[in-house]
Formats: C-alpha cells, sequence, structure tokens
C-alpha cells in the first residue's frame, strides 16, 4: 500500500495526535498566551527550499506537541536519510512520531509532559540517532564534537520583567 505525504498528515493527526475535548480546550488557552512568541522563536529566516504551513490555532491544536514546520522538516529528513540509507519511507514519518511522542530519555516522555512541552530539534535527533550516525557520519560528528565542547546546553526562556 503506497501513502502519499498527505495522508501520513492525516494518519498522525487523527490516531496519533487527537486530543480529547478539555485537551482541545486547554490547547486553545495555551495557543492564546504563547502564539506570537513561539512563533518568533520557530521562524526559520534564508531558507528558500523549504515552505512553511501556516501556523494557525486549529493547526497547533491539531499537531501539538508539534508545530507544522516540524512535519515538513520530518519529511525531509526522512527524505534524505532514506536516499543516504534506504529503508526509510513515508512510514517511517508515523514510527518517529510515536517514538518522539514516547520517548523517556530526557525524563518524561512528551506524551505525558503537562502541557507546554513543544517537540523540538533536539528530540528529533536523539530519536534518529542511530539512522543519522549511519547515514551523515559527519553531521553526527559535529554534534558529538560541540556537545563535548559545551556540555549539556539547556535552554531556559528569559522571564519577562513586569
Amino acid at each position: 500500500m503506497e501513502l502519499e505525504s498527505s495522508d501520513i498528515g492525516h494518519i498522525i493527526t487523527e490516531r496519533l495526535l487527537k486530543k480529547n475535548a478539555p485537551g482541545v480546550t486547554t490547547l486553545r488557552q495555551l495557543f492564546e498566551q504563547v502564539s506570537q512568541s513561539v512563533q518568533h522563536a520557530t521562524r526559520l529566516q534564508d531558507v528558500s527550499v523549504l515552505r512553511l504551513p501556516e501556523f494557525s490555532q486549529d493547526r497547533f491544536v491539531d499537531l501539538y506537541p508539534f508545530l507544522p514546520q516540524h512535519f515538513a522538516l520530518m519529511l525531509r529528513l526522512l527524505s534524505r536519510l532514506a536516499t543516504k540509507h534506504g529503508g526509510l519511507g513515508l512510514r517511517s514519518a508515523l514510527k518517529l512520531t510515536q517514538d518522539m511522542l514516547l520517548d523517556k530519555t530526557s525524563g518524561t516522555a512528551v506524551a505525558d509532559a503537562a502541557p507546554g512541552r513543544l517537540i523540538t530539534l533536539t528530540d528529533f535527533y536523539r530519536v534518529l540517532t542511530l539512522e543519522i550516525s549511519r547515514s551523515l557520519p559527519y553531521l553526527a560528528t559535529a554534534v558529538d564534537k560541540a556537545a563535548s565542547c559545551l556540555g549539556p546546553v539547556r535552554w531556559k526562556p528569559k522571564r519577562r520583567r513586569r
């Protein structure tokens, strides 16, 4: 059975990321609080090869804890890894989504975290470390080198003064 990328998005939102009514209400309120700062913090500049999907309240709720651009990046990354290593395709997007939701390497699984915990590129890298190491060894080496020089980096948002 062949799956199109649009099918993958529908399956992921309807099967893996479906929320109950209280969850939808909570996420709509969260969007109102953080939408401007999230859009600003995740804006990609000087990237002509990647068209970002819309960032609306409905898309935020449907895709949470992912952002709309995560799926565009995920499909490009899986495509790139598939050309280098083989065996990774659109179905891998389903497995990757599930793995990122359930990964407990950094503590609590994202699926069990309190509202506000978004998937990050660090999550992508952590879950795909083996595939990236095999397909793009220079990238894994660079990340390892940066980690050894910088140590673990934990991003903390600056608090606004009132």
